[in-house]
């Protein structure tokens, strides 16, 4: 019993003398879920989600090429633009319109994408919430006519780069562009051939501010069609029409000495007059209809029947 004692002993006093790093390499080793090994050689490979985008369609618009990825972004290529992205989509295998969340005209190797018009160039794209138009050339352009039209889902949008000297009409532009909160329009400065701006801002419901700074009609023989311009924006507090006035004979004009000219040339009657009768002739024919927060407007004293 003795001898037994004394081997138990042994045994134990050698299992304690065990190290510790000895006995953590018996214990079996939980598998991590993200590890995993990487070699060259026959092992398999883990298995990476990918973040890239992959291309859902393509096609052509005129000769720019233009692909959908799946991230919802339509990336449209230099070259000659023709038709509109909607059409485009549409008729494209494996498309829907629903699916385009961005639009981007890119420039590539100094060369752009280059309209003849933009006329419902984004028009119906419901879901489209941005653009990139830097790579756009709108030099020959004369029509933008619902060109960002029932974009209901468009945010914002950076105007500045479009060329729009050339411009006659941009009817409906902005028609039904129901999240737009803001628009500058001061890039678009003078604007000579300008004669339909009707419907332009046309139930844009949460728009509040618009800079049209510099933006002008300034042809004063011209009728400049504002045809229901501003119907419906019911978010929008202010608005400043200094510049954009409308022209034209549409308004009857007094006697130039009625209302405190005087012949001395003092016009601060006959402009009271003007601003009253804009203010009248701006109400009656529904540009301002439904702008149920609007509380300042600005007219200038811009005689808009004299050239001056």
């Amino acid at each position: 019993h003795a001898r037994f004692r004394v081997a138990l002993s042994v045994v134990v006093a050698a299992a304690l003398c065990v190290p510790a790093s000895a006995a953590r390499a018996e214990e079996p080793q939980r598998e991590r879920a993200d590890a995993y090994t990487i070699d060259s050689g026959s092992a398999k490979q883990p298995s990476v989600p990918s973040t890239a985008a992959t291309v859902r369609a393509s096609g052509k618009m005129g000769t720019c090429k233009w692909e959908l990825a799946s991230n919802g972004t339509l990336t449209v290529h230099p070259g000659t633009l023709s038709g509109t992205v909607n059409a485009a989509v549409t008729a494209a295998k494996g498309a829907n319109v629903a699916d385009v969340k961005r639009v981007v005209f890119v420039k590539e190797n100094g060369k752009k994408v280059v309209a003849a018009t933009c006329t419902s160039l984004l028009d119906e794209m419901t879901s489209l919430r941005s653009v990139d138009l830097s790579g756009l050339d709108t030099t020959n352009c004369s029509n933008f006519v619902a060109m960002f039209g029932d974009c209901h889902a468009l945010a914002s949008v950076d105007l500045r780069p479009l060329n729009t000297r050339r411009a006659e009409s941009m009817a409906s532009m902005f028609y039904k562009c129901s999240s737009l909160t803001s628009v500058d329009l001061s890039s678009f400065g003078s604007c000579p051939n300008l004669q339909s701006v009707s419907h332009m801002f046309y139930h844009c419901t949460n728009l509040k501010s618009i800079n049209m700074k510099g933006f002008e009609a300034s042809r004063s023989v011209i009728a400049l069609d504002m045809q229901r311009m501003f119907e419906s924006c019911s978010s929008l507090t202010s608005l400043d029409l200094s510049y954009l006035i409308p022209l034209g004979d549409q308004v009857v004009r007094t006697d130039p000495y009625e209302d405190g000219d005087d012949e001395d040339g003092g016009d601060g009657g006959r402009a009271a007059f003007i601003n009253e009768q804009m203010v009248k002739w701006l109400s009656q024919r529904d540009y301002l209809t439904g702008c149920w927060s609007l509380s300042k407007l600005v007219l200038g004293k811009r005689d808009p029947f004299s050239g001056g």
